[in-house]
């Protein structure tokens, strides 16, 4: 009989432990998620759409790989993407995605790559101009529902 009650004691400690560290556990998730959106919130993505004539793409895409490059290894980059689409008579329309950790570190990264640019005498709206690319730049935050 006193084993039986131990033993009942020793099962409900265990149940009410458990359900204390899936509680715990639960907002703790709660907690980080939280601080995810928060984050996210602070994110500003800036993206850039590129029309490029067919006999321009091969000295774009050189530049636009250097650019990338260049860019991707500064602090506060967090990713980026790049997608491309032709058309039926070969230009080539080029979407670019750069996601920065908040404002600040992007408006970091425009000195440094307008120092980047001088530094190699890369000017790019006579490289635009000259290769006839098009250009509609934005930077956008992401929509949280």
């Amino acid at each position: 009989m006193k084993l039986s009650i131990i033993l009942n004691l020793l099962l409900v400690s265990i149940l009410l432990l458990s359900k204390n560290s899936y509680a715990q556990t639960n907002s703790n998730h709660n907690s980080n998620k939280t601080q995810m959106e928060n984050q996210d919130s602070l994110q500003v993505s800036f993206i850039d759409k590129f029309f490029i004539p067919k006999n321009s793409i091969d000295e774009f895409k050189q530049k636009m790989k250097y650019n990338r490059n260049f860019v991707s290894n500064l602090t506060g980059y967090l990713k980026g993407d790049a997608f491309e689409q032709k058309d039926s008579e070969g230009n080539l329309t080029i979407i670019t995605i750069a996601v920065w950790q908040n404002q600040e570190y992007l408006d970091k990264a425009k000195v440094l790559v307008q120092a980047e640019f001088k530094r190699i005498n890369f000017k790019p709206v006579e490289f635009y101009e000259r290769l006839n690319v098009k250009i509609e730049r934005g930077l956008y935050k992401k929509l949280n529902d």
